[in-house]
């Protein structure tokens, strides 16, 4: 049997300050990275259904260094 997944996109604004927004849809961010400067993130995540499960992410300066783990 197979398990059913949901492909998951979250937009993350991070600005100098260190303080943040998340939202589904980019275009809901814009205003909020606007005013200092900032760092978008797309996350796309395959999700089991129903169950849940908890990711930690490291994000550097180098995309292709991303690391994302298992909590």
């Amino acid at each position: 049997m197979s398990v059913e997944m949901v492909e998951v996109t979250v937009w993350v604004v991070v600005d100098e300050n260190g303080e943040y927004a998340a939202d589904a849809d980019r275009d809901n961010l814009e205003a909020a990275s606007e005013a200092l400067a900032t760092r978008l993130v797309k996350i796309v995540v395959n999700v089991p259904k129903p169950k849940p499960v908890e990711l930690v992410a490291t994000v550097t300066d180098e995309p292709d260094a991303a690391e994302l783990k298992v909590a």
